[in-house]
């Protein structure tokens, strides 16, 4: 019974040499190690990924085979080593599996990064006409004869409003009135720039009750900061009409340039601290002027202005037109 054991111990003993010999056979020359055949493995998976997503997924394509020398050149090896280093590993699985594991950690954070966006590429064309839709409030409203308003006003605040901005103004409007009143009803857009600036446009609304699309487009001139943006979707100069209206599909978009708001933003901020600059620098030179020079008293005199030697000032108001008239059914 002892000697049975004892072969049995000698037996055990040898496998398990037998098994660490061979775990830790010595890899032969000419083959990859395990970092290469680790990196070259991840760029192997990435280029199958590709070709398959491009339409290209049998690696047995004549067209294919150019890509894959590429790779091997890429990585200064060659088919038959590379070919050589699986048959190897693949006779050393817990060595291949530790490349592999490494391996698929990598395309797993490719994935995630790819799945980001971190890879898309800029449509730069998109971003110079980007557009954003701003209206705050709700996009239909229905008026009737025994509403006290008179106007339906609108405020926009927004801190990234810019010079150069163009905003478009959209909607449907039913509109009946129960007198004549095609002079009074106007929709109103206003743009409200620094030191009380403000630029606006209107046009006629028609009390036919006929269902009209309007739209009003108006550019952010001024190279000032925009304060705000107001204006009235329906606004009856006389307090006595009594109408009925029904407005709906109301939009406010802009349209601006993303890629040159950051320039935009600091040259309105050097334009006005020049223009700060100027006024100190007139206030000091005009208080130096007063102090230094005396003032002389002008005899009064009355001077005639001929007739016609002054002209009034022309004032122009922009009336757009509203489009063809559409139903709600069309």
């Amino acid at each position: 019974m002892n000697l049975r054991s004892e072969k049995h111990s000698r037996f055990l003993i040898i496998v398990s040499l037998l098994i660490v010999l061979v775990g830790c056979e010595k890899r032969p020359d000419g083959l990859l190690s395990r970092n290469k055949m680790t990196d070259f493995l991840y760029e192997l998976h990435k280029l199958d990924g590709t070709l398959m997503a491009n339409g290209f997924g049998n690696t047995d394509d004549r067209e294919n085979v150019y890509y894959y020398n590429a790779l091997l050149e890429k990585h200064g090896i060659t088919k038959a080593r590379f070919d050589s280093s699986v048959v190897w590993y693949s006779n050393h699985p817990k060595t291949y599996e530790k490349i592999y594991v490494e391996v698929m950690a990598r395309l797993n954070i490719l994935d995630e990064a790819v799945k980001s966006g971190k890879f898309h590429p800029v449509d730069t064309f998109a971003l110079r006409n980007s557009k954003r839709e701003m209206w705050p409030l709700k996009t239909a409203y229905l008026i009737s004869p025994d509403s006290a308003k008179n106007r339906l006003a609108f405020s926009i605040i927004d801190s990234q409003l810019r010079w150069n901005d163009r905003y478009t103004l959209r909607l449907l409007q039913q509109l009946w009135s129960d007198k004549d009143s095609s002079n009074h009803k106007r929709l109103i857009f206003r743009i409200h720039y620094s030191d009380s600036i403000t630029d606006s446009i209107y046009t006629l609304l028609h009390p036919d009750s006929i269902l009209r699309r309007y739209t009003l487009t108006f550019r952010a001139k001024r190279q000032l900061p925009i304060e705000k943006i107001s204006g009235e979707l329906l606004w009856d100069t006389t307090s006595s009409q009594k109408f009925y209206a029904k407005i709906d599909s109301i939009s406010f978009m802009r349209h601006y340039d993303e890629l040159a708001q950051d320039s935009i933003k600091t040259l309105i901020e050097q334009i006005q601290q020049d223009a700060n600059k100027d006024s100190i620098k007139s206030d000091s030179s005009k208080t130096i002027t007063d102090t230094l020079k005396p003032v002389k008293k002008e005899p009064h005199t009355v001077k005639t202005i001929k007739e016609g030697a002054v002209k009034p000032v022309k004032t122009q108001k922009i009336h757009p037109r509203a489009e063809t008239p559409k139903l709600l059914n069309d």
